[in-house]
């Protein structure tokens, strides 16, 4: 009996991960917007508490507030949407011309087909031979391209609607998440030391967001004038792209830089000119990572890289798209609130980036 006891611990961890990932997994509808909401209302505390200083009341400021940020958000899809469209009406185009450009690759292919085809020719003497009674072929139609899209889109509408629902009473409440905070707490020293880890770990979140928001936005800005200079089509949606891109490390850059790649070989007629785009974007977003943002963030946030490609496969493989978006935000606060808590020391260095 005594043997089993130190392989407890250990199956007691594992089976706590795996009841996790499939509460996280079933409970997505629901949760990834609450995750996203528990972000951006800590993200939006700051100009919230702002303006209730100055004296507006907080229904109002909370309005305002999230009425700014529909109205940011929407102008940068109407910003995009038309580059956008163009872009999307050129796809068949593209499509073509890319298949006329890669026709040396096929012909490179042409023994493999040749090969497959004598043995499925092979196998259907053999089945003539045999006399085995043909095997009804079952055809499996996929829904449209517009069905798809149709589900898409209301996946989307109704995860953004609990998002901004979630964000909106988390900012009308007052201190939600410094309740929540103290809560598994009992002493008043206890519950003090909770509310100033905290708060400190509040303010280095909202400032690091802002700060990376700002940051991307630039990327954007740089990224779309570079590719207007190049000629390239819809430089505001790349621009555009490149900023949202990067709220997601790794996977952002490269799916904008195979994206940029593949319009960019149809675009231009010489290898030397279709490899400046892609390769400008990597340099610009190289840049960006290794010079820009250390000098603005600073080393505070630095966490472990293989920590974030861990995040990054859980995140993605458990909520696709929003677990890439989230896996990020989700280290940044538990390095912000385990560099404020001795009591979470184990997690400060399994998190931070050794020099």
């Amino acid at each position: 009996m005594r043997q089993l006891v130190p392989l407890l611990k250990p199956l007691i961890v594992l089976s706590l991960i795996s009841l996790t990932t499939f509460v996280l997994v079933m409970g997505a509808p629901i949760l990834q917007p609450l995750a996203l909401g528990i972000f951006l209302a800590l993200i939006l505390q700051m100009p919230v508490k702002a303006a209730e200083i100055r004296g507006v009341p907080r229904r109002a400021a909370v309005i305002a507030v999230i009425l700014f940020v529909l109205a940011a958000g929407w102008a940068i899809y109407q910003f995009a949407l038309v580059p956008a469209q163009q872009l999307l009406g050129d796809v068949p185009r593209l499509q073509g011309d890319l298949s006329d450009k890669l026709q040396e690759l096929r012909h490179s292919f042409r023994d493999a087909e040749d090969a497959t085809e004598s043995i499925k020719k092979a196998a259907a003497d053999v089945t003539a031979i045999v006399g085995e009674e043909a095997v009804p072929e079952v055809v499996v139609r996929e829904p449209s391209f517009m069905t798809q899209a149709a589900l898409s889109f209301v996946e989307i509408a109704s995860i953004f609607a609990l998002t901004v629902v979630f964000v909106s009473f988390m900012l009308v409440a007052r201190n939600p998440f410094l309740i929540l905070a103290t809560v598994p707490f009992s002493g008043f020293t206890s519950k003090r030391h909770a509310a100033e880890t905290w708060r400190s770990a509040e303010r280095r979140i909202a400032r690091y967001f802002l700060a990376t928001a700002a940051i991307n936005a630039g990327l954007g800005l740089v990224v779309g004038l570079a590719l207007w200079a190049y000629g390239m089509p819809a430089p505001a949606f790349w621009g555009t792209a490149a900023a949202l891109l990067n709220f997601m490390p790794l996977v952002g850059l490269l799916i904008g830089a195979t994206a940029l790649s593949l319009v960019s070989i149809v675009t231009y007629d010489t290898l030397f000119l279709a490899l400046l785009p892609p390769v400008t974007y990597l340099a610009i977003n190289l840049v960006e990572a290794n010079f820009v943002t250390p000098s603005i963030i600073g080393n505070q946030m630095k966490i472990a890289p293989i920590a974030v490609v861990l995040a990054l496969i859980f995140w993605g493989w458990v909520w696709g798209v929003i677990g890439l978006l989230i896996a990020v935000p989700l280290l940044v606060l538990a390095k912000a609130i385990s560099d404020e808590s001795k009591r979470l020391d184990i997690v400060h260095r399994l998190l931070s980036r050794r020099n």
